[in-house]
């Protein structure tokens, strides 16, 4: 079952929706994760988003995915459930405004997998844009480069924090040909499903963290904002390319920063916001360059 195609400009609302409730659930995934391991939140996130899904799905007469599109899922979501993996690592280990700036590299990654997987020839601008974007990271990651006496989380989580978005990139370019033909529920319901498969055997390896009543409640609000954001991201990018769908993405910083500063305490320093105008810059370029 297809979904009603929204127009140009009622996907690009959605789209800036989309981010602006996804940021909110990374907000809340990071107040977890004092509490609970990366792969008990995945599970949980992926189980509490199923559990929004289906009465919506039931009230709006919406059936399962097909047999037909399963393939392509399990291919998106084993790059998804690596994605989300590694940006939940890095939630809990780093600023959230600087986990948001890093992850504005997955432009300059949807351009260079457009070439790879798509055919598309190279351009100047996408070297430009590869090399700001390198820039970028070093800018960011600079301040912390010789803390080597602190704890190793804090490297850790770098490495997860430029790991997510490559990934996530790839994911992105086959979820783009998946929303013109499935409905966004249908779509989000096979992503979360699997991810939930996929966690049980990974979780009993980490054992299970008991959950206060508060807890609980983020996780149920998690589910909601992950539900309702990618239903909202999946008509986005049912009209409008991805490309143009990352460059929406870069609302996620202000919105990062505003919630940091507001119920983290965190004060983003003028490297982050530096770096992070180059590799939007970067990005930007090499956008540019694939659209031409």
């Amino acid at each position: 079952m297809s979904d009603p195609k929204p127009s140009a400009a009622l996907a690009i609302v959605y789209g800036l929706a989309a981010i602006a409730l996804l940021t909110g659930m990374d907000a809340l995934i990071k107040a977890l994760s004092p509490h609970a391991s990366t792969i008990q939140i995945m599970l949980l996130r992926a189980a509490a988003s199923i559990a929004w899904l289906i009465p919506y799905m039931l009230v709006a007469r919406i059936g399962p995915p097909s047999r037909a599109s399963l393939p392509g899922h399990v291919k998106r979501v084993a790059l998804m459930i690596v994605a989300n993996g590694a940006f939940f690592y890095a939630l809990g280990r780093l600023p959230l405004a600087e986990v948001f700036a890093l992850n504005f590299i997955a432009p300059i990654f949807i351009a260079i997998f457009g070439v790879a997987l798509l055919g598309e020839s190279w351009g100047r601008n996408t070297i430009i844009g590869i090399v700001l974007g390198a820039i970028g990271m070093l800018v960011i990651a600079s301040p912390h480069a010789n803390e080597f006496g602190r704890a190793q989380a804090a490297l850790d989580g770098y490495i997860a924090a430029l790991v997510a978005p490559i990934v996530y990139a790839a994911a992105v370019v086959m979820l783009r040909s998946q929303a013109k033909s499935e409905h966004p529920a249908q779509i989000a319901l096979a992503q979360m499903s699997m991810i939930t498969v996929a966690m049980l055997p990974a979780h009993s390896l980490t054992g299970w963290t008991s959950l206060a009543t508060p807890q609980w409640l983020i996780v149920a609000a998690i589910g909601f904002l992950s539900a309702t954001g990618y239903l909202l991201l999946v008509k986005a990018l049912s009209v409008i390319t991805a490309v143009r769908y990352a460059a929406i993405e870069y609302t996620g910083l202000v919105w990062a920063a505003a919630i940091g500063y507001a119920f983290f305490s965190e004060v983003p320093p003028p490297a982050l916001w530096f770096g992070a105008v180059l590799i939007m810059l970067g990005a930007l370029a090499a956008t540019v360059s694939r659209q031409k």
